[in-house]
């Protein structure tokens, strides 16, 4: 993900992305144009060669551009996810977040 300043009462999230710190919907910091809405989003990780990608991750996703914005809370709990599957040493998982 690309960081960009971040649009007024946007904070930057874990991995570069801004969240938006009300429930109300924001102009994407990408295409400018769209706003986004609560939705799912794929969340993809490389680490150390090794790819993780989590499916039906909560986020904010722009109805113009599908440019996904997660929040720091959902970020770090992806990062706990990957952790453990790092752990258990496979190259490639597709896993299906759990929310903490």
């Amino acid at each position: 993900m690309r960081r960009e300043e971040g649009p007024p009462g946007a904070r930057s999230g874990s991995v570069g992305c801004y969240i938006q710190d009300e429930e109300s919907p924001m102009k994407c910091v990408i295409c400018k144009t769209g706003e986004t809405k609560p939705d799912t989003a794929t969340f993809t990780v490389d680490r150390d060669g090794r790819t993780y990608v989590l499916r039906a991750v909560p986020a904010l996703v722009c109805q113009q551009c599908h440019e996904p914005y997660f929040e720091a809370e959902v970020t770090k709990q992806v990062l706990a996810q990957v952790d453990q599957a790092s752990r258990s040493g496979v190259d490639v998982a597709v896993l299906q977040f759990r929310a903490a």
